[in-house]
């Protein structure tokens, strides 16, 4: 069966993606949840109506008193943030090597930091 044709979550994957996955539904579940709480209450609720409960654009719509085209816009917009390098990241190696990665590269000095703050070129072993 194609994803796109799946329930939530991985309709939602797709989505963002346009892609397959083999990954089991409770890690696919975790890392768009992750993804979802990134976002703002009202597009959480919007997406999560649309791809997990089903409604369509006008439903969705009518229960937040916008117009569908305007509803439409929220969930493409909500999904195209969800396609940032980073977020991608989350949904392809899950969110626990996201945030080891995070915490691997946050940890690590730039060497650019010490020669723009002492006003020399980088890689210049001059004193000022």
């Amino acid at each position: 069966m194609a994803i796109h044709k799946r329930q939530y979550p991985y309709n939602l994957y797709y989505a963002i993606l346009s892609e397959d996955t083999d990954a089991d539904e409770n890690t696919l579940r975790e890392n768009v949840g992750f993804l979802l709480l990134r976002l703002t209450e009202r597009e959480r609720r919007i997406l999560l109506m649309r791809y997990s409960e089903g409604f369509s654009y006008a439903g969705i719509g009518a229960r937040y008193n916008l117009t569908r085209s305007r509803i439409q816009e929220i969930c493409r917009g909500s999904l195209n943030r969800m396609r940032s390098p980073a977020d991608v990241f989350i949904l392809r190696e899950g969110v626990a090597a996201y945030i080891t990665f995070q915490s691997h590269h946050r940890s690590r000095p730039s060497p650019l930091r010490g020669a723009q703050r002492s006003g020399n070129p980088v890689g210049s072993n001059q004193s000022p």
